[in-house]
């Protein structure tokens, strides 16, 4: 059909602009059905004329008919050409066009069935390739537009078979304007994400973002960022994702938990933290209400909550609260607030943050478990939710992690709800810098670093698996397996292999007893390590070393130079090692002094048999049946003498014996108490002494001495001391004197000028010079202590009052009931008062100081939800 086109061509261009044949002709001969006669006068009538808008017109009808149906698009050439012709004639031609029934609307009528049969081939193919050529060769066809639509549909569908970003990327460069664009792009952008993060490591997450910055997918890659950034839980972290990424979608988020973290450390890094945030005023006012003690109060049948100083803190608007809460001394962070499935959360700023919840525990560090009773949420106390899943339990790891319950078994998530470890362990607990996880009675360790680290690429490894484990100095893992041991460092780095020898530590040694002997590590000495020997010996001040050919002693903290070639060794303590060689003994004192000991001396080491302090006086005492000689930890002699017995008394004191008595010397050797008694013992920093049966005491402090004429212990009381005597209490002071009779049954120490005393069961309260100042108390109960100050409750006659060892009688015993519903070192005091004629409860509410801050009447219906049942 082309060739014939061309040729067509060539023959107008040739003949010129004849117009031979009539169109009225043309068109009764076309009329007749007579085709091929119809054709015939065409060509001629073309040959004679080049510009012939009948001849062309019919021309394009005839390739749309059979039997001379050719080519559509042989018939979209006639027509066109037909009408450029029409426009090209004059106006006696279009008149004679006219006549013979051929107008511009006739024109355009077979323009439309030409390029209708040309959209019916092109969607009947259902191809690209035939939709393409369409509207390539049909641009002005009026079904462009819905063949670019099935055009576009049919590629979409190629690039979803194919599925992949690359697919979709060809088709979004092909077809920029195409009804798909969206669905296509929304298709790339998340193949290409997926693609490029298939690997699931955090590098290629932030290299993705980088490349592709605009991505729908941010928030997701973001938060995968964050989530395996901040694992460690640290301050630094979170900061570094900020400033990484400032227009995070979770830049909220972040903030909130980095004020918890400053809140539990105490806010060092407060004025920073407000540097980071866009709500400074909303934060201060949190902060601020954080520091309010809270305590209920009711009023006209609502709760609301007020400060320690009486300031309302909400206003009473709630139905009903927490029953726990009924007793004041409030310091939580969230407010339970309702009954029953009815309870919501709320702030201390009065937001709500949960409803519909039957209770929740505070984990501590910002984390909360909320039971909505199907079960258990994790939330972080700024209110957001750490995941989707329920738990049976959950606690606090390490200050980082939150350790997860579902069943029986236990898993292991970040701060922001990054899973760690599945829930699949006996057990997880931290202990020092060590996290150890218990799995089917094998333990596995690892660290803060290294989970932050593995996490990053959720590649989680646990290095080795032991039965049995102990954590020495926080610092160093010491695991068992069977007979083998194995000591790790805080990085989990392996510091003694694990073998059949038994490890031990001191200081920044380890030492190892093998079958063969001894060996040491992390010894600077090239001498020592990779050695073995014989035995050894060693505490924080002295190592001594069993070699083959003699003894070796070595300061731990060389004040003094090694001494080898030694027979024996016994280390005394850290201060003092005994050494022989050949006949000569002596002792050897990291002071660097020396002292000689004679064949027939013994040691003994004089210290309290009390103290567990590490830090407590040692003495060394040398003797034998002639003298005693007390030395220093330094090695000085403090004292010398022919005593019968010398014994450790306190820090700076003996006791001494000679002639069979007792008596008190001093570290200098001075005699403090003469030798004439049959006991001396040390309680509570009274030195207590007996004789003839009598007990008498020596204040080491003032240098006080009574005699023994009491049957009883003798305790201090402030300035005085306190004695029974017949089965009565008394005072005396430091010259024996009685200072109050012995008339009493019981002390309570008050302040410094009185005492509480107790005949029977009434209470007196009075001072040091027997003067009464109060009395008729019965059951004093010390209910609340700031700094120096005791508040003590007491009861007069039916009624109840406060007495304050600063401040004297601060509420009248005038009250049926006092609770503090302050805390105790800060408080508050709901005082009742039974009006039983008007059958009212009338509570008021003092402060420490007893001013009032708050006062109601309430029917005892009422006064039931507000009394705090301590």
């Amino acid at each position: 059909m082309k060739n014939y086109i061309i040729l067509f061509i060539f023959l107008t261009l040739c003949i010129g602009h004849l117009y031979a044949q009539s169109p009225s002709r043309l068109m009764r001969t076309h009329e007749k059905g007579d085709f091929t006669k119809t054709r015939e006068l065409i060509v001629k009538s073309l040959e004679k004329d080049s510009i012939n808008p009948a001849a062309k017109y019919l021309y394009s009808i005839l390739f749309m008919v059979d039997p001379f149906k050719q080519d559509t698009d042989s018939a979209r050439w006639f027509i066109n050409a037909a009408i450029s012709d029409f426009e090209a004639v004059g106006p006696d031609v279009v008149e004679d066009l006219h006549k013979s029934g051929i107008t511009k609307d006739s024109l355009n009528n077979q323009k439309l069935v030409v390029t209708t049969d040309a959209f019916a081939r092109a969607k009947a193919q259902s191809t690209v390739h035939a939709l393409d050529y369409f509207l390539q060769y049909y641009p002005e066809a009026p079904q462009t537009e819905r063949a670019i639509f099935i055009r576009d549909s049919l590629a979409y569908d190629e690039a979803k078979d194919v599925n992949t970003w690359q697919s979709y990327k060809a088709y979004l460069e092909t077809y920029p304007d195409s009804y798909y664009y969206r669905d296509a792009d929304k298709h790339y952008q998340r193949l290409i994400f997926l693609d490029r993060t298939l690997d699931d490591k955090l590098s290629s997450y932030i290299r993705f973002l980088k490349e592709f910055p605009q991505t729908p997918h941010r928030d997701e890659i973001e938060w995968v960022i964050l989530t395996r950034t901040t694992v460690d839980h640290k301050w630094e972290s979170y900061l570094s994702f900020l400033r990484n990424y400032p227009q995070t979608h979770y830049r909220k988020l972040v903030t909130d938990v980095m004020y918890y973290i400053d809140k539990i450390n105490g806010y060092p890094r407060y004025t920073e933290f407000l540097g980071l945030i866009n709500r400074e005023d909303s934060v201060n006012q949190v902060k601020t209400s954080e520091y309010h003690l809270l305590i209920p109060f009711y009023v006209d049948g609502k709760y609301g909550f007020m400060s320690s100083k009486g300031e309302t803190i909400l206003e009473n608007q709630f139905e009903s609260i927490d029953e726990n809460y009924y007793c004041g001394g409030i310091t939580a962070e969230w407010l339970l607030i309702g009954s029953g499935d009815a309870s919501r959360i709320i702030t201390r700023s009065g937001d709500e943050l949960l409803r519909q919840i039957q209770g929740f525990e505070d984990l501590g560090n910002g984390f909360t478990l909320v039971d909505f009773g199907k079960g258990k949420y994790l939330y972080h106390k700024s209110g957001f939710r750490v995941n989707e899943r329920i738990y049976q339990d959950a606690e606090v790891v390490g200050g980082k992690f939150i350790k997860v319950r579902k069943e029986d078994d236990w898993g292991l998530l970040s701060a922001l709800g990054q899973p760690i470890l599945e829930e699949k362990y006996e057990s997880i607990e931290s202990i020092g810098k060590f996290i150890l996880v218990n799995e089917n009675g094998q333990y596995h360790a690892t660290n803060i670093k290294k989970l932050a680290e593995e996490i990053k690429d959720l590649n989680i490894e646990f290095g080795t698996s032991f039965e049995d484990f102990e954590v020495l100095g926080d610092t160093l893992l010491l695991t068992f397996n069977g007979d083998k041991e194995a000591l790790y460092d805080e990085n989990l780095s392996l510091i003694i292999p694990e073998d059949d020898h038994r490890i031990f530590t001191y200081g920044a040694s380890w030492y190892v007893k093998g079958s063969e002997g001894y060996q040491i590590y992390n010894r600077n000495s090239d001498e020592l390590i990779n050695q073995t020997f014989e035995h050894l010996d060693v505490n924080n001040g002295w190592i001594s070393i069993k070699r083959e050919a003699d003894w070796l002693l070595v300061s731990q903290g060389y004040k003094v130079l090694p001494r080898q070639g030694l027979d024996s060794i016994r280390l005394i303590n850290d201060h003092a090692a005994f050494i022989k060689k050949g006949d000569t003994l002596q002792l050897m004192f990291n002071s660097g002094r020396v002292e000689w000991i004679q064949p027939d001396e013994k040691l003994i080491l004089l210290t309290s048999r009390e103290s567990t302090d590490p830090g407590k006086p040692e003495y060394i005492m040398l003797f034998n049946n002639k003298y005693r000689k007390v030395l220093s930890s330094e090695g000085q002699i403090l004292f010398d003498g022919d005593y019968d017995q010398v014994d450790f008394l306190t820090d700076s004191l003996f006791t001494y014996k000679s002639k069979g008595k007792f008596g008190i010397i001093n570290a200098k050797g001075k005699t403090v108490v003469s030798a004439k008694y049959e006991s001396i013992n040390e309680k509570d920093d009274l030195i207590l002494l007996l004789e003839k049966g009598k007990i008498g005491s020596y204040n080491p402090t003032t240098g006080g001495l009574i005699a023994p004429a009491y049957d009883s212990r003798i305790t201090s009381f402030a300035n005085y001391f306190s004695i029974v005597k017949d089965g009565k209490y008394g005072l005396i002071n430091s010259q024996n004197k009685t200072v109050i009779p012995f008339e009493y049954d019981e002390f309570m120490m008050w302040n410094d000028t009185s005492f509480l005393v107790r005949d029977s069961s009434v209470w007196t309260l009075m001072t040091f010079d027997n003067e009464v100042i109060e009395t008729g108390f019965m059951n004093p109960t010390l209910i609340a202590e700031r700094g120096m100050e005791k508040f003590i409750k007491v009861m007069k006659g039916q009624s109840f009052g406060i007495l304050s060892n600063k401040q004297g009688l601060i509420l009248e015993p005038t009250y049926n009931d006092i609770v503090n519903v302050g805390i105790y070192k800060e408080p508050t005091f709901f005082a009742e008062q039974h009006l039983k004629a008007a059958a009212f409860f009338v509570v008021t509410y003092f402060d420490r100081l007893g001013q009032s801050l708050r006062s109601q009447a309430y029917r005892p219906e009422e006064y039931s939800k507000i009394y705090c049942d301590q």
